[in-house]
């Protein structure tokens, strides 16, 4: 009587038979148990890598979050505060007791729903500084920014805004110089000589005390800027 197999015990009994010789295979289910593994292994480590992926997406968008929250950037500007201090006393224009008069004169900082910035609020007395080099201020000042011993640009950083008044009084020429966007008070350039590469703010809430050009330059900055033109003197 001939006996009968499926095709799975007709394998095994194949390889039983013959244990020295290749596993007979025919149906590749070694094989496809293999890629099975293979596959078990390779998505383990295609989730793991998402697993990791989200979650430094997610630490990404929460450091995004903080850093565009207003107290981070409360905290930020407090910060540039002290890097000022530290810079001025690195400088040694000032003695130290005359760099702590200078930030005692920085009121406090207050975040502007407006604008979505924080604003340094007091008075930058810089006068004494010769050179901008490595000067860094914050983003926006609240009150008035003294640099009335600046006779070039070079290296100048000015705040996106100064609330109150700007001096620049002894600069002589524009090259290089990148003024606020807003000056709310009054822009002191008496030292310049020509109004060549001079781009003014946006907005000026003051004079523009520009003392030292011709009256050709005068008239051609106001039909450049026909809003400004009643208040350059």
């Amino acid at each position: 009587m001939t006996e009968s197999y499926t095709p799975n015990q007709f394998i095994n009994k194949i390889n039983q038979d013959n244990p020295s010789s290749p596993t007979f295979d025919p149906l590749k289910t070694q094989e496809l148990r293999q890629r099975i593994e293979d596959n078990k292994i390779q998505n383990g480590d295609i989730l793991a890598q998402a697993e990791q992926q989200v979650l430094a997406d997610e630490q990404r968008k929460q450091q995004e979050e903080y850093l565009n929250s207003p107290e981070a950037k409360i905290a930020k500007a407090e910060q540039e505060i002290q890097d000022m201090k530290a810079w001025l006393l690195t400088d040694q224009t000032y003695t130290p007791e005359e760099v702590d008069n200078i930030i005692d004169e920085l009121l406090f900082v207050e975040y502007d729903k407006d604008t979505n910035e924080p604003v340094v609020w007091g008075n930058w007395w810089l006068n004494g500084l010769t050179s901008a080099e490595g000067l860094q201020l914050p983003e926006s000042v609240g009150g008035n920014l003294w640099l009335e011993s600046l006779t070039s640009a070079e290296g100048l950083q000015l705040p996106e805004s100064v609330g109150g008044d700007l001096y620049l009084s002894s600069i002589e020429s524009a090259e290089g110089l990148q003024l606020p966007e807003t000056v709310g008070g009054g822009l002191w350039l008496n030292g310049l000589t020509s109004a060549e590469g001079l781009q003014l703010p946006e907005t000026v809430g003051g004079y523009l005390y520009l003392d030292s050009l011709s009256p050709s330059d005068k008239q051609k900055l106001k039909e450049l800027r026909p809003d400004l033109a009643d208040k350059i003197l």
